[in-house]
């Protein structure tokens, strides 16, 4: 990856947008070092799981992903009851939270559908379309969440910023003082603009 680097840091880039997985990104992360290159960097949930910081080690430190859910940092009662739950049971840290919490949602979705419409799939469907809210663990959804038209229930709005921090990824919050990171239930850590360092 080190001539596309050169390449974008003598066109002045402000920043790079990487659609890629795991190892496409480990490549760029890595390279971005060996060249001191502090362009901040953004891919998509594709490295939104430990099996990132395993593979770039600290190359991925500050690397920015979008996603539903992180399962570092401080958490609701109800997303660590799930994340102990699952510690306890397999006696590891999940893998892969993004597909973790949305299977259990969708369990619980289709649970909730069933109790309130029946077993056959057009009662299924219907159900689905008609629940108003839902307790979920990538989000509390206070709106219907499917719809006869609209049967993703996640949308643009329901998708995060994180940050890679010291191993961990971070939702990305904002104040009046701009973005920020919880690095545990006490210390908040804001982030430059441009650089998308901790500041």
């Amino acid at each position: 990856m080190t001539p596309q680097l050169i390449k974008l840091k003598d066109a002045g880039a402000q920043s790079i947008l990487n659609y890629g997985l795991v190892r496409e990104n480990t490549f760029v992360v890595k390279t971005k070092e060996k060249l001191n290159n502090g362009t901040p960097y953004v891919s998509a949930w594709g490295i939104a799981g430990p099996a990132f910081w395993k593979a770039a080690g600290e190359s991925a430190e500050g690397v920015l992903t979008s996603t539903t859910v992180t399962i570092d940092g401080p958490q609701s009662p109800e997303r660590m009851a799930f994340i102990d739950a699952y510690q306890k049971r397999y006696n590891e840290s999940t893998s892969a939270a993004v597909f973790a919490v949305g299977a259990y949602d969708a369990a619980y979705l289709f649970k909730a559908a069933m109790d309130r419409g029946g077993f056959e799939p057009g009662e299924i469907r219907a159900a689905l379309e008609n629940i108003p809210e839902f307790p979920g663990l990538v989000k509390h959804f206070t709106r219907q969440v499917f719809t006869r038209d609209r049967h993703n229930a996640v949308t643009e709005e329901d998708m995060i910023m994180a940050r890679w921090t010291n191993g961990k990824l971070l939702e990305i919050k904002f104040d009046s003082k701009g973005p920020y990171v919880d690095i545990d239930a006490t210390t908040k850590k804001y982030i430059d603009k441009a650089t998308m360092k901790l500041l």
